[in-house]
């Protein structure tokens, strides 16, 4: 409610902004600033081109003509916009290994854009057609279609409601190509690394239980008519625009199961299969998806390179492994498959800096001796710790040399391979821009405010950088917490009152991008000496968007348009909890323990903090909590030299004392390098043991684990661990034996007997995965962390059967030894009533659920002896109605909720078993 509350007021500050810049009185419209999943969207599929770039698909020529059992085949379904039609290296280095590795088969790229080349896949074009067997050509999807079993379907327009249309394009392609032509389809995010030329009737396994759509062929015999003419009629009755891998996989997977008849693709044998065939995972895909990683790491390069010499391809998952960059003199597994198998697309990559809509920028525009401060330093080391994809620029006016303590910055900040920093001289950073002119005309007078240079000037750099490379802008005291690489064209606001915008990016790659970039700076280039004070980056942003979304003609009345509102959904505004949250008390040094878990909190969900210019550079680093929590993990570097004298100054923890003489540090709130750690760690100990100290507690925090090895050798040992720590104690008396209780031990778990009285029946269930033959039972599970028995048992039979029961007592409960992770183990058995009949189990949990008559669970045979005990049980209680039941109230002195359970008579009716 209270997010509801903020983006409602975010929402009407906006529309202010925009009245604010409109003479009329009819804009107040909603302002759609969402995100959408597609870039370029889909126009080019409807859309007739006259350019010449790429000839168009003409299966009737003998050049063009698909040759039985000879073709393979790539289709890139994207739409391009100015910038040009876009095939990357990786891309182009799928279509060449295939040509390259299969060089008596045919290899056809087919674009649904016939957008001009860009002067990037020009050459990279030039490199494929070195191969003859390649050919590179349009297809228009409304021909593509027609007189096939998709023409009716595809013509009604069935793409455009998927939520993901460019990649369900690309699955109707596939299936409906080689239902067309025969052949092998491959993905373009793969290396082909054999020939496939042999290949007939097949796909590969993703794992041993689904089949994947990235590899797979069916040719023009029975058998491959067949699998094709299944898929295409699967497809058409199947399709889910709202789920993403059921036209692709899905399909495929779906058809097997049928023809093979079997579920799961480790039983898919040929001959089971009627000859088709299913290749295991280490044929295609031989790094799964959740390890896709390996492909790009140097660590146990080798190993991984042995897995994929087994492959005939490899697969190297677009989807999250697109930002990864490889650079030609790399050794990791991909740029050696690469290398060898696409080696004229691979040895010809551009190796430009400057990527575009792939960079941060930081700029330092004042003209007085160049200062990196630590914060500023710690800025741009922590963009490039948590975006090795991005390139990261630190741009400085300045002419004059670094201080010596800044040239330590740099030194640190250039051991990153993505950190470029650089000096540009305005007077020919501006030419052939928009803004040449108009900054000649007017600086000298603007020139005069030194306010507005040092504010609004600055930003407007920011802009002119953006506008030349594309990419994220960040200003110089902020501290990067995650990847940035997800951002599109946005802004982030530095607060919900002033609305001023601090943050912002464009993403010059799609079509709106690049307008609206253009747009602010025909905005700039308006701004004269009496007018510039209305235009600082808030206004230009907001003058930009309204002219992008809701000017539609001279007059300027405003109306929206469905395509102009969907254009307008890809500029994203942020609210302040994403780039400048609040932390409490963040000038002062905290140690309380829940006021750090709202600090981490807030941190988890922000991609970037911010603080003051005035107060950070006047303020040691060491004495901010909310920047030595952020710096001392993203940072490292910069904060361990900046911060190593002060922090070894503390040689002790602090730590927070208990009731028992014992004192419990948190590696979050008195973080240190390991150094600095194991030294620290000693004085404390001799500190603590003349202090004579019982117990010593240490919560040890993720970031922190390379703690864990020097504690134990210090004599600490384990006591528990959560998701986010693991707590470590060591008793200090040596004339007492350790009295640390041991932690929790004991499991709580709750099993219902669900009685229809009506009807004497109990509700049962199978669970799909027991860990011994299967057999009837009673729905229930563990009670979860901070959940009563009543809410569990209710949960649990609700989750599992899908039936709303109301609690009215606990019958009875076992107890036992040695289960779960060693742990004790109680379980309630709770009796309730049903609220409805119909049973909707859970496929995921249950293999079978049903009403059964009590008398005969107790004598089933698949009923094993505890539970006839229980249900013994029941029948006393169903006789003499006494359970225990469940008091609430609040305790005197924790002033916490509690549950007291007693044994009382418990009114259920008149009940009878059968």
């Amino acid at each position: 409610m209270k997010k509801r509350l903020l983006w409602c007021g975010f929402t009407f500050a906006v529309v202010l902004l925009i009245l604010m810049i409109s003479t009329e009185s009819n804009i107040i419209q909603r302002i759609p600033f969402l995100d959408v999943t597609t870039v370029n969207g889909i126009r080019c599929y409807d859309e007739v081109s006259t350019t010449k770039s790429i000839l168009d698909f003409d299966s009737e020529t003998n050049t063009d003509k698909p040759t039985s059992g000879r073709n393979i085949f790539f289709h890139e379904t994207s739409c391009f916009g100015d910038e040009g039609l876009t095939l990357n290296a990786r891309q182009a280095c799928a279509v060449e290994s295939a040509a390259r590795m299969n060089p008596s088969m045919t290899v056809y790229l087919l674009f649904i854009s016939k957008s001009e080349l860009s002067n990037s896949t020009r050459e990279i074009v030039r490199h494929l057609l070195n191969y003859s067997n390649v050919r590179i050509r349009h297809i228009d999807p409304q021909k593509y279609v027609k007189e096939t079993p998709l023409d009716a379907w595809y013509t009604s327009g069935v793409l455009k409601k998927s939520h993901w249309p460019v990649s369900h394009m690309s699955d109707i392609l596939r299936y409906l190509t080689l239902w067309k032509y025969g052949g092998i389809y491959l993905d373009l995010d793969v290396v082909v690394t054999s020939s496939l030329e042999n290949l007939t009737n097949f796909a590969g396994a993703e794992d041993w239980d689904d089949v994947a759509a990235g590899v797979m062929g069916f040719d023009m015999s029975k058998l491959g008519r067949r699998v094709a003419d299944a898929c295409v009629r699967d497809l058409r009755k199947n399709f889910r625009g709202d789920v993403w891998g059921n036209n692709g996989p899905g399909v495929i997977t779906r058809t097997l199961q049928k023809l093979c008849a079997t579920t799961y693709a480790r039983d898919m044998t040929t001959n089971r299969c009627h000859g088709f065939t299913v290749y295991p995972p280490s044929v295609f895909y031989p790094i799964h998806y959740k390890k896709w990683k390996k492909y790009f790491q140097i660590k146990d390069s080798n190993v991984t390179l042995k897995t994929l010499n087994k492959a005939k391809a490899i697969h190297v998952w677009n989807n999250l492994s697109k930002a990864e960059k490889v650079r030609v003199n790399s050794n990791v597994p991909y740029a050696v498959i690469a290398r060898n198998y696409c080696p004229h697309v691979f040895n010809n990559c551009d190796e430009q800096m400057l990527i575009p809509s792939r960079c941060i920028f930081f700029h330092e525009t004042t003209c007085s001796s160049p200062n990196l401060t630590p914060q500023q330093a710690c800025a741009v080391e922590s963009s490039a710790r948590n975006n090795r994809n991005l390139n990261v620029f630190l741009l400085f006016f300045a002419t004059e040399q670094f201080s010596e303590k800044s040239k330590r910055y740099i030194k640190i900040l250039e051991t990153y391979d993505n950190v470029y920093i650089r000096r540009i001289r305005l007077s020919t950073y501006i030419i052939d821009t928009p803004i040449e002119d108009w900054f000649w005309a007017n600086i000298h007078r603007l020139w005069e405010n030194h306010d507005w240079l040092h504010k609004d000037f600055h930003d407007y750099v920011r802009m002119l950088t953006l506008w030349k490379f594309g990419g994220v802008s960040l200003n110089l005291n902020s501290v990067v917490l995650t990847s940035l690489d997800k951002l599109t064209t946005f802004a982030g606001v530095q607060d919900n009152q002033d609305m001023d915008v601090g943050v912002f990016g464009v993403d010059t790659s799609t079509n709106f991008g690049r307008n609206f970039i253009d747009a602010c700076m025909e905005i700039i280039k308006s701004t004269n000496a009496n007018s510039y004070l209305r235009h600082n980056i808030t206004r230009v942003i907001t003058e930009a968007v309204w002219k992008l979304c809701y000017q539609r003609n001279v007059n300027k009345s405003f109306h929206v348009y469905g395509s102009q509102d969907k254009e307008c959904r890809r500029f994203t505004i942020y609210p302040p909890e994403k780039f400048y949250p609040s932390f409490p008390d963040s000038r002062e040094v905290h140690t309380n323990k829940t006021r750090t878990k709202e600090m981490l909190k807030i941190e988890k969900n922000a991609m970037t903090i911010h603080l003051l210019n005035n107060y950070n550079r006047s303020t040691e680093t060491n004495n901010v909590v909310a920047f030595k929590m952020a710096a001392e993990q993203n940072c490292p570097k910069i904060y361990e030299f900046v911060g190593k004298n002060a922090v070894m100054a503390q040689r002790i923890f602090k730590g927070h004392k208990d009731h028992y003489n014992g004192i419990t540090i948190d590696s979050v709130e008195e973080a240190c390098d390991n150094k600095i750690f194991a030294q620290r760690l000693k004085d404390s100990l001799e500190q603590w043991i003349k202090d004579k100290r019982r117990t010593i507690w240490f919560r040890v925090h993720i970031p922190h684990t390379e703690w864990v090895p020097i504690l134990t050798g210090h004599g600490f040992i384990f006591h528990h661990s959560k998701e986010e720590y693991v707590m470590l104690y060591r008793w200090l008396p040596t004339n007492e034996e350790c009295n640390v209780p041991k932690y929790a031990h004991t499991y709580l778990g709750v099993g219902a007997f669900v009685f229809n009285k009506n009807t004497s029946e109990i509700l049962v269930i199978k669970e799909k995965y027991a860990p011994t033959k299967t057999s009837w039972k009673l729905p229930g599970g563990y009670v979860e962390p901070g959940e009563d028995i009543e809410t569990a048992a209710k949960r649990e039979v609700l989750e599992e059967t899908g039936i709303q029961a109301d609690f009215k007592c606990l019958i009875s409960f076992r107890h036992g030894h040695d289960y779960s992770f060693g742990c004790s183990d109680i379980y309630m058995i709770a009796y309730l009533t049903p609220q409805n009949f119909e049973i909707d189990r859970c496929k995921r949990e249950i293999s079978e659920c049903k009403w059964m008559k009590l008398s005969d669970f107790m004598q089933h045979p698949e009923v094993h002896a505890n539970n006839k005990t229980l249900a013994a049980k029941t029948t006393d209680f169903l006789q003499h109605q006494m359970g225990i039941v469940a008091n609430y109230g609040i305790h005197p002195i924790t002033k916490k909720q509690i549950c007291v359970y007693s044994v009382q008579n418990t009114d259920i009716g008149n009940t009878s078993v059968e």
